[in-house]
């Protein structure tokens, strides 16, 4: 687990001194995602302008010889990367019998040779969580994949001036040719979703590479290519269902075993809920070692689910520590919360999320998460509606997809007699994917319409690009049924936009791994195939998951319904924050002049703090931007 940047400029940056010191000041940006180490290769080539690749290290496999950036035999091929590849004893010992000469134990060195092996086609054979470059000299190509699921970030960017990647925006920064500038549509996107979705960031012309995509960088240009999909059930199988539900524990084991691979001590947060609960338990089993286990508390506060927590690591054997999330300075945690994310991402579970974090780095270096579980299972409500065909309105949002559609519905635009509304209503209590690609939650069009000055109106599109929009073939898409649609749109919507960057920046900030064996991509392919009755049905959701947990698992860790990591938000924006939250969005505000009408925000406060109405979701929308803009644009 690492960081990465690197850059393949143009010749006016080739001399090696100016091209050291800017590769420098990008992994310093990194630090704190791999304090353990840093790593440099440049390579300068007249009139080929210069080549140059960058690591921070946190040290997790081969503690002592996994120092990056890794080359082959020859010196030809050499590569940054960050993650962890699960296979790579496998992929060793099968490179060593082809003859291929190791000089680490590390996992990342099996990437150069099969690159040598098997080209672009390297990354099929990879089990794991990762993003990397690696550089061939001989060829003159830059060639980068990122994981499955998008567990490992990745951006990238490009100009005349060259290009560049890294794992986050702020190593990017010190690029002299690069920008900060806004990318309108990104913000638009964010105000509506909560995240920027991919392939955009707020950042003009900085880039977010897709899940499951390779990226090839030579004289020609820049190529992405997608390398891997999951597979959903077309049709009836043969297999029993007894069957399938043996196939999916033994893949599910699998994962989790597979995942435990470290020369360091691997922990485990625990939430209370199903999946990390069941990893907990699961890696306990297969392995026979005891487990540190970690879970956040909200003293005093209706959202305290701790018990549950307490359950879990019982049943689980571990040595449980539990951290007390206590607001106290609300204002500077936030502040720093958004000097962590260098897009904004108003999920407030990150806040207690990067607390237990912190707390946990100081006992160990891996965390177990239970992200995925709900994307690849069906664990959220809104699937179980799908199983019951949708609401009685269904076949009216069926017999008029445009007239209902959520691009459409999403575009900003004015609403004067409320009938877009009403459509927006129709079509999401009645058609189970609008909830996935309608997020209702936040600024919908009607009210971006009122928030934005006309200047930075004139500056969207006409039509607005929903999540996973253009990933999928129609043909396939239709043949999927209503909740493998879903399961499909989350994959590639809210897992790598908002879930997985969250666990991810808030885990690193602190040099803290996070592994999610519920994103393993061969469980993935059984949990996709699976019959629609082990996924949800209309009275339960995540079905076959909760079959294997009732096996190991408390009844009082099974039974219950999903709950979310929820944080008193709308309660501290009415009592601990209100001051401090009406002055940065309205008194003091940065980012309020240029896109936005003060008044529309003025009532939009008013309207929560009077108890009228619950405006926290789309005052927290509004904070962060304007916080991470002071930081990044201001």
């Amino acid at each position: 687990m690492c960081g990465i940047c690197g850059f393949w400029s143009a010749s006016s940056l080739s001399e090696d001194d100016h091209s050291r010191a800017i590769l420098e000041r990008m992994v310093a940006a990194l630090h704190h995602r791999g304090p353990d180490d840093r790593g440099y290769e440049i390579d300068a080539r007249a009139g080929e302008g210069t080549v140059a690749l960058g690591h921070a290290r946190l040290s997790i496999i081969d503690l002592g010889g996994g120092k990056q950036p890794i080359s082959n035999e020859d010196g030809s091929v050499v590569v940054v990367a960050n993650g962890e590849i699960y296979n790579y004893a496998e992929l060793t010992e099968g490179l060593r019998q082809r003859g291929h000469v190791f000089k680490t134990s590390s996992d990342c060195e099996a990437i150069v040779h099969l690159w040598e092996e098997e080209g672009e086609d390297c990354v099929q054979r990879l089990r794991g969580m990762f993003a990397f470059v690696l550089y061939d000299r001989k060829r003159g190509v830059l060639f980068g994949a990122r994981d499955r699921f998008g567990q490992k970030p990745f951006f990238w960017t490009r100009d005349t001036n060259g290009f560049a990647f890294a794992s986050e925006i702020k190593a990017l920064l010190p690029l002299p040719w690069l920008r900060r500038e806004l990318d309108a549509v990104a913000l638009d996107q964010f105000l509506f979703y909560q995240f920027v979705p991919h392939p955009r960031t707020l950042f003009e012309g900085v880039h977010q590479l897709p899940p499951a995509h390779t990226i090839l960088v030579d004289a020609d240009g820049v190529k992405l290519s997608r390398y891997w999909s999951v597979a959903f059930r077309t049709e009836n199988g043969a297999e029993s269902e007894s069957d399938a539900m043996d196939r999916v524990e033994a893949s599910v084991r699998d994962a989790i075993s597979s995942h435990l691979v470290a020369d360091v001590p691997v922990g485990v947060f625990l939430s209370g809920g199903i999946d990390s609960s069941l990893a907990a338990v699961i890696a306990h089993q297969e392995s026979g070692e005891s487990f540190q286990s970690f879970s956040i508390s909200f003293p005093g506060e209706r959202q305290d689910e701790s018990e549950f927590a307490k359950i879990a690591s019982r049943a689980a054997k571990t040595e449980h520590r539990e951290f007390a999330f206590r607001p106290g300075d609300l204002a500077e945690q936030l502040d720093g919360l958004a000097r962590i994310f260098d897009q904004p991402l108003a999920d407030p579970a990150a806040l207690p999320l990067t607390h237990l974090s912190e707390a946990a780095a100081s006992e160990v270096k891996v965390v177990f998460t239970g992200d995925g579980g709900d994307e690849l299972f069906a664990g959220y409500e809104k699937y179980r509606k799908a199983a019951t065909g949708g609401g009685p309105l269904a076949w009216l949002v069926r017999t008029f997809p445009r007239f209902l559609d959520a691009s459409s519905l999403a575009t900003c635009g004015a609403d004067p007699f409320g009938f877009r509304k009403l459509r927006s209503r129709i079509a999401y209590r009645n058609l189970p994917i609008q909830e996935c690609l309608y997020f209702k939650g936040f600024w919908e069009a009607w009210d971006r319409q009122d928030l934005y000055r006309d200047s930075f109106r004139a500056r969207l599109g006409d039509r607005f690009q929903v999540v996973a929009e253009g990933e999928f073939d129609a043909k396939e898409w239709s043949s999927w049924n209503e909740l493998d649609r879903m399961l499909a749109t989350d994959q590639l919507g809210y897992l790598p936009g908002d879930l997985l960057p969250k666990t991810d920046f808030a885990t690193m900030a602190h040099g803290l791994e996070s592994r999610a064996p519920f994103l393993d991509h061969e469980l993935a392919e059984v949990a996709g195939v699976l019959p629609p009755e082990l996924k949800a049905s209309s009275d339960e959701t995540k079905v076959a998951l909760r079959r294997i947990a009732d096996k190991v698992l408390p009844k009082e860790l099974t039974t219950r319904r999903k709950h979310g990591f929820a944080v008193p938000l709308s309660e501290w924006f009415r009592r601990d924050l209100k001051d401090w939250v009406r002055d940065r969005l309205l008194d003091d505000s940065r980012a309020t002049e240029p896109y936005f009408h003060k008044e529309k925000i003025e009532r939009v406060l008013d309207e929560h703090q009077s108890g009228r109405k619950n405006r926290a979701s789309k005052i927290y929308t509004l904070l962060f931007f304007e916080l991470w803009y002071r930081h990044y644009l201001s």
